[in-house]
Parts: C-alpha cells; structure tokens; sequence
C-alpha cells in the first residue's frame, strides 16, 4: 500500500518536471562554511530560475534532489537503512519531480562520522536534512522520590513543576505555547549563528547509552539547523520545539508517545484506576515531555505517578504498577535487571537489546514495552508490510527500531518535494512553505494523517497517533507488535 502511494505521489510530481538543459547548481558557501568563516542561510542562495519557471534551490540539479541524512551512529537503529529503502523506492517509481534522490549520509562517501562535522561538510549543498530525533541531557537530574497526589501532580509541587525544581511548561489549554522544561535549550535556536558553531567536540553529555538518550551536540546541531533555516525532518521529539524553522517533527512527539502508550496499558490492564506509574526522569527534554504527557494523562484517568532518583538503589524506589522510562539504553538495562517483575514502557532510544547483558535481554520479554511514531517492522499494519515486502526483496534481513520511523520520515520528504514541485520553487524556502500548505497524510500512512503544517504553523504535534510493541527476542528488531496506529481517548484536548 506504501508503495502503490508513493507511486501515485511520483506521478503527481512528476508533471512539475524542467528536462530543459542547466547546468548543476553549485552549493553557495560550501567552500566557507568548511573552513568555519560564515554561515549560510537560505536568503543568501543563489537560486536560479529555470526556462519554464522552476525555481532550483541548494542540492537541486537536472537530474536529482540531494538530501542529507545526520544519525548519530549510536542512536540510528536502523533510521538510515529506512531512509534509504525509501530512496529506493522513490528511485525505482520514476523519481520526484522528473528527478532521483541523492543522499549524503554521514560515515558514508568520504562524509564525516560525527553529524555535527558532517553538517559542517555536506549541510548547505543539499535541499534539507532527515535526522532521528533530536534532544538535550542535562546530566542525570536527581528528581527525589516524590508520589503524586490529585492524579499525577507529585506532592511539594506545583502542577507546573517537576521535582527536579523546573517548569514542566504551560497548563493544558495554552494553545500549544512552546515552552517549559521539556524546552529546556529553547533559547539555544539563537544561540549559535549557524553551522560555524558547530563541532564534533561539543558532544559532552552522557551519551546514547547513559543516562540520557541524547547529547549536547545534538542540542546545537539542531539549534544551527534551525538558525541556518534548512529544512530537517525528523520522525519524533519534543513538543516544545515545535515551530518555524525548527526542525519538522513529523511523527508523535514524546508526550504523545507517554500518553498513548500508558493508555494501552490501562485497557489492557496492566494498569487500574488507582494506580500509581513510576517515572523515570533523566532530565533530558525528552524525558520532561514524557512527563507532562504522563502527568496529563494520569489525571484524566485517576492514576498517581512517581517520580523516581535515577541516581538512587533501585530497592529504594518506592513500588509501581508500571515504570515510564524515557531515558537512554543502559538505564533501562538496569531498571529490568534490577526492579524484577515491574513492567517498563520506554521509547525507541530506550531499547537498545544488542547493547545489554544477558539478563536484562531474557528480563526484558515479554515486559519492556516500547511507544514508537510508527508500528513495529514485522507489524501486520498495511504501510509497514508493504516496506518489510520491499526490504525482504532486497535482500535487507536486519532491521532496527528505527527503520520503518525511516521510511516515514523520507516519505514525509516526499510530499513536501512534490508540492514544492507542484508550487515551481524546488528551494529551502519552497519546502518551508510547503509544509505549511501540504495538508495532512493519509491516515494509513506510517505516523497516521501527520500534518506538517500543525508544526510550523502551529507549533502542535503533527499527529497524536503511535504504536506500542513488546521486547520479544525471535520478533524483528527485537519488538513483537502489540497495536497498529492508535489514540488515547480524548487526547485531541491535550494542549502541550
């Protein structure tokens, strides 16, 4: 079903075609921004206009659209290999817009390894980015053993803060206002004047496989994406860093990924009324948008939640029905091993089995579940049947966490070329406009009816649909499927 759309996509695409001779556009500042002189935006482009009106911006040829692929080696999980078995098929269906697709991919073709210095390398000379999801650590924050009272509001606390002593963001109801504390770095979009400010060396925090799933790179490569205005699509993050110019989150941000994944545990009954959910914090923003999700959805339902010490012995946490961790792989590693029997609900940065020890790969069946923007590869869901068909016939038999969330993320790229194609300005700024224009996917696509638009125009997730799977070692990447696409109850009233 995925392919025979993208194929209908390409058609459509295709009738916005130059095949006049041009010559290839060259890429404006490549030569200064390597050398870490300026930084290049899109106003100053060169951005030639073509005998029959197209518009060709930064990595637009005759032939192809060059876009660059950033995934920090350690948190890939297969998003690389989903972006290009999407390149495949788009390649293989008659391109976009009269053209193929060309990636630059870090660590591959001479490309650097690290994505902040390959950012540096290839960032200006092609159209726009797909990166997994970016996030911040600010260590591991000790968040006190707080138990919630009045439904998910922990005691000693405003319904505003967490124990970590920061503001969770605005009240539901706000209108989608992005700050808070999931938005801790909000001012780092300024902060760095493009990608000058950009080094390898400034990847400083715990790293993917500490306590926090992200670092300090990726808060300023994502804040000099942002300040150079490239388009980046990524297939999760934080709702608090939704808006123009900011990277296009076009999967279920993490407070929707808390929110509904909690949710499949009640109605399955794991969880009860009644309850109390402990929390595990990191403080990443990841981990504080999980929590205010949690917190939402907790007084919906009449659930308390827990927030636990990262930093404290296990047998001290005080016992829960459920452990919500939005943290990265080794912590959750330890919470399996050494909190036996309590089922965990992690994210896609959390579930890393190749990295854990034994016991906690035979401790994890069967009760680690994962909430991810798009269902589990090996999900019997249309869209993801139709990539694993693809995959299988080319001969690719190890897919990650991340793969399908891969796909989804280039053919999210794929819309927002065809209608800047379809609007004759194959340019950053055609793609930013088109992502306000777009409209939403099909509600069979892999991240649902995503709508671009909500995020950069509203700063709203693009969608409040995921998945939930199980660690299951024979299953692919490791997940065995719980559920398609799906929603919490009321969750178009959650305001982030």
């Amino acid at each position: 079903m995925a392919i025979v759309a993208g194929a209908l996509l390409v058609g459509a695409a295709a009738g916005c075609t130059s095949t006049l001779d041009r010559p290839t556009l060259p890429s404006a500042g490549a030569t200064d921004l390597r050398a870490g002189t300026t930084a290049t935006t899109t106003a100053v482009s060169i951005t030639p206009v073509t005998p029959d009106g197209l518009l060709a911006g930064p990595g637009v040829t005759d032939g192809a659209i060059s876009l660059g692929v950033l995934a920090e080696p350690g948190r890939d999980r297969g998003f690389t290999d989903g972006v290009r078995l999407w390149q495949r098929s788009v390649n293989t269906t008659g391109g976009l817009c009269g053209r193929t697709i060309e990636l630059r991919v870090n660590g591959a073709d001479g490309i650097p390894d690290d994505p902040a210095a390959a950012y540096a390398a290839v960032g200006t000379s092609v159209l726009g980015l797909l990166t997994p999801p970016f996030g911040t650590t600010t260590g591991t924050a000790s968040t006190g053993s707080t138990v919630a009272s009045g439904a998910g509001t922990p005691t000693g606390t405003s319904p505003e803060t967490s124990s970590a002593g920061a503001p969770s963001g605005p009240a539901a109801g706000s209108g989608g206002t992005a700050s808070g504390a999931d938005d801790s770095a909000s001012g780092s979009d300024t902060a760095a004047s493009g990608s000058a400010a950009v080094s390898a060396a400034v990847s400083t925090g715990p790293g993917p496989t500490g306590a926090g799933a992200a670092n300090d790179g990726d808060a300023i490569l994502a804040a000099s994406i942002a300040a150079d205005q490239i388009p980046a699509v990524t297939p999760s993050g934080t709702s608090a860093r939704l808006g123009p110019t900011r990277p296009i989150v076009a999967g279920a941000t993490a407070d929707i990924l808390a929110i509904n994944g909690l949710e499949y545990l009640l109605r399955t009954g794991t969880l009860h009324t009644g309850d109390v959910v402990g929390v595990l914090p990191d403080g990443s923003a990841t981990a504080q948008n999980a929590l205010r999700g949690a917190r939402w959805w907790a007084q919906q339902n009449g659930l308390d939640l827990n927030l636990r010490d990262p930093g404290a012995d296990p047998e001290s946490w005080p016992p829960a029905s459920v452990v919500l961790a939005p943290v990265g792989p080794a912590t959750v590693a330890t919470l399996v091993t050494r909190d036996p029997g309590t089922p965990v609900l992690t994210l896609a940065d959390g579930f890393d089995p190749g990295s854990w020890p034994a016991d906690a790969v035979t401790g994890a069946a069967g009760r680690v579940y994962v909430t991810t923007p798009a269902p589990a590869y090996g999900s019997d869901y249309p869209a993801a049947v139709a990539v694993s068909s693809m995959a299988a016939a080319g001969g690719s038999t190890d897919p990650g966490v991340r793969t399908l969330d891969g796909y989804a993320t280039g053919t999210t790229w794929g819309r927002l070329i065809g209608e800047a194609c379809a609007d004759r300005s194959l340019t950053r700024t055609g793609i930013w406009t088109a992502a306000g224009t777009v409209g939403p996917a099909q509600p069979t696509s892999l991240f649902g009816a995503s709508d671009p638009g909500l995020v950069v125009q509203s700063a709203l997730p693009a969608t409040r649909v995921s998945s939930i799977s199980v660690a299951d070692a024979a299953a692919p990447a490791g997940l065995r499927s719980l559920t398609a696409l799906e929603s919490a109850p009321g969750i178009d009233e959650y305001r982030p």
